[in-house]
């Protein structure tokens, strides 16, 4: 399970106790920054910290305001941090980037809406979470996928019909951004600011060969955000819990794993990574996966070009 889906599992769990709750979500940066805009911390009522939106370098601060805003009620506010004289001695960031974060307590009215959302970051759907910013409404959140939608933006009907279809655009391409719409809830407006979190289906990566290779790549590759699968038509070697600690296990021919990939994966295809990898030294498997995955990647053969046929030994 990846960092941010440990995450959403600990918050998901202080919502249904019945917990207070704030966060500071990452809605833009100006430079450069540790994590990408969508990145969430979490604070609840006892002051306890989950998840990250710079890596370490504003959370404490962050926490300070969710934490006032618990206490006393305080509404949402977008907060700018980054390196200035007088921030030099307090927070900022290493890499010099500006952040703008928005800080605010999840109300009751979009606990249903934030819950959707963590569960469809904790089983890899995707999906997109917007959340209000400016206004009486601010920290309104509207959770949107492909079959339905969870909350209200809180302003009129035409705002979260609009901001629907741009989340599910969003999603697509795997896109966390702020959209700008007018007070009566039209597109390309000016006056109302939401921010989309997206939740894309995550990069793939298909490692063909159960070997040490795979099962070394394995669990890097799941702490960068791919979705592993390691296969081999070989059902003995895919049987050892090294390979299916980290990964998914798939026992078949490479055109046979290929061709059994869900609908809803291809239909994402624009806003996917795929790579697919050969780690065994075996001809037949070599070839298979190659004529497999001509048609959608590229090819690097080796320097060597290997299980080229070779010349006949003089006598």
């Amino acid at each position: 399970m990846r960092p941010v889906q440990q995450s959403a599992v600990t918050v998901t769990a202080w919502l249904s106790e019945g917990r207070r709750v704030a966060a500071g979500t990452l809605v833009a940066v100006d430079g450069s920054s540790p994590l990408d805009v969508g990145a969430s911390v979490y604070i609840d009522e006892h002051g306890t910290i989950e998840g990250s939106v710079t890596g370490g370098c504003v959370e404490s601060a962050v926490a300070q305001e969710a934490m006032a805003m618990l206490e006393h009620g305080l509404p949402p506010k977008l907060v700018t941090y980054g390196i200035s004289d007088e921030l030099a001695g307090t927070v900022g960031l290493m890499c010099g980037g500006i952040v703008h974060i928005f800080i605010h307590p999840i109300r009751d009215d979009t606990r249903d809406a934030v819950l959707a959302g963590l569960a469809a970051v904790i089983e890899e759907r995707p999906a997109a979470v917007a959340t209000m910013l400016d206004g009486a409404q601010a920290g309104s959140k509207l959770f949107v996928d492909a079959a339905a939608s969870i909350g209200t933006l809180g302003g009129p009907a035409l705002l979260d019909s609009n901001a629907a279809q741009e989340a599910r655009g969003l999603t697509i391409q795997g896109r966390s951004t702020v959209r700008a719409f007018g007070e009566d809830g039209a597109s390309l407006g000016t006056g109302l600011r939401v921010h989309v979190a997206a939740f894309a289906e995550p990069p793939r990566m298909i490692v063909f060969g159960a070997i040490d290779f795979a099962s070394a790549l394995a669990p890097m590759a799941r702490g960068l955000g791919y979705r592993v699968t390691i296969a081999d038509p070989r059902r003995a070697f895919l049987e050892s819990p090294r390979f299916s600690s980290s990964a998914e296990t798939v026992a078949g021919w490479p055109q046979d794993v290929l061709a059994g990939m869900t609908p809803q994966y291809w239909h994402f295809w624009i806003g996917l990574i795929l790579v697919v990898l050969v780690l065994v030294g075996r001809e037949r498997l070599h070839r298979r996966a190659r004529a497999a995955v001509a048609w959608s990647t590229g090819w690097l053969p080796s320097r060597t070009r290997p299980f080229a046929p070779r010349a006949p030994e003089k006598q």
